[in-house]
């Protein structure tokens, strides 16, 4: 599929996405995901290529609720921050077509950050 025809595609797909959703999120972001492979358009939803949940979660909660690495001296690593925003787990469990986000999230609250985590923060450079 030309990068034109994801990009189209992607855009319905998020067109289809609950409103308040919408909002939060940053398509110029996933525009990059796909573009830089991370994440494929398949069957009407969107994949997940790294293969790990934990990094697609921290994805989605930078995305949607301002989600952040911040160094820990304590711990001497960066560890996974919540920010404020609402996770909105159903929608992406069904963009994503899994079933876990919310708990993979939830269970990594201040612990360190996922492997390959600058991938993802790559993502927002010179927005």
């Amino acid at each position: 599929m030309s990068e034109k025809t994801n990009l189209e595609v992607l855009a319905v797909l998020v067109n289809q996405l609950p409103l308040n959703v919408r909002v939060n999120m940053n398509t110029e972001v996933l525009a990059r995901a796909v573009r830089t492979g991370l994440i494929r358009i398949d069957d009407g939803h969107l994949q997940w290529m790294s293969g790990n949940n934990t990094l697609l979660a921290y994805f989605c909660g930078k995305m949607w609720c301002g989600d952040k690495g911040q160094y820990s001296r304590r711990k001497s690593r960066h560890v996974w921050i919540w920010g404020n925003g609402s996770f909105p787990a159903a929608a992406l469990n069904r963009l994503f077509d899994v079933t876990t986000l919310k708990q993979t999230r939830a269970r990594r609250r201040n612990l360190p950050l996922p492997d390959c985590w600058e991938i993802v923060d790559n993502l927002w450079n010179d927005l």
